[in-house]
């Protein structure tokens, strides 16, 4: 498995990822249907000029660098900056805790990430809306099953009872939606580690993350 070390993956986490101290909050795979609780949510940024156009934040483009304007390992201010409605909030989970910024797009929202242990840069950002493409053109809502005619290598992980795939030639994390997350758990074997086989027909992308550790990362000016 072709996995970036220490990056983090949400907060169903990958072993190097628990040891580099970057997660995601406890949250449903369903994000798009969920705002995230929050300690001070609420506070809204100023539009500035340098501001993501409504085209760029809904039809941007999801790399393994970051979003659109806003690289991975930036600091986390430079999202209040690039998406006019960007809310604080903050994540925890096994109790510690990590500011984040969450912003409405159309079709969903943009979250960035830092990490319980770099509270100043953004180590991760997730998307849930499908008018956002990554740099070959998956998109949120897009069937598992297209990606493997499409030539995708995926690797399928099953930490902490949820169902999450690797995108090899992308260099991100898919969680699964939840009708399919539903009926992998009804037919598999907890015990046993799972295959791209073992992924349900008919299975499509709910969430997509990118993510970088950024004690590897040169400091962003």
């Amino acid at each position: 498995m072709d996995l970036p070390s220490g990056a983090a993956i949400g907060f169903v986490l990958f072993s190097v990822v628990l040891a580099g101290g970057c997660g995601r909050a406890q949250r449903d795979q369903e994000l798009p249907n969920e705002v995230p609780a929050a300690s001070g949510e609420g506070r809204r940024s100023a539009p500035s000029e340098a501001s993501l156009d409504a085209r760029e934040l809904s039809q941007g483009v999801l790399g393994a660098g970051g979003f659109a304007r806003l690289p991975l390992c930036s600091p986390l201010g430079a999202f209040d900056s690039l998406v006019p409605n960007a809310k604080d909030t903050t994540f925890e989970d096994e109790g510690q805790e990590w500011p984040a910024k969450v912003g409405d797009v159309p079709g969903g929202r943009v979250i960035a990430e830092s990490s319980w242990s770099d509270f100043a840069r953004i180590w991760s950002i997730s998307v849930t809306t499908p008018r956002v493409r990554t740099e070959r053109g998956y998109r949120v809502g897009m069937l598992l099953d297209s990606l493997v005619r499409m030539g995708d290598s995926l690797t399928a992980t099953f930490p902490a009872g949820l169902l999450y795939v690797w995108l090899a030639r992308e260099r991100m994390l898919a969680s699964v939606d939840s009708a399919a997350q539903a009926e992998y758990q009804v037919r598999h074997d907890p015990s046993v580690a799972p295959t791209v086989a073992d992924i349900p027909p008919g299975a499509r992308i709910a969430v997509l993350t990118v993510s970088r550790d950024c004690r590897q990362a040169r400091p962003t000016p």
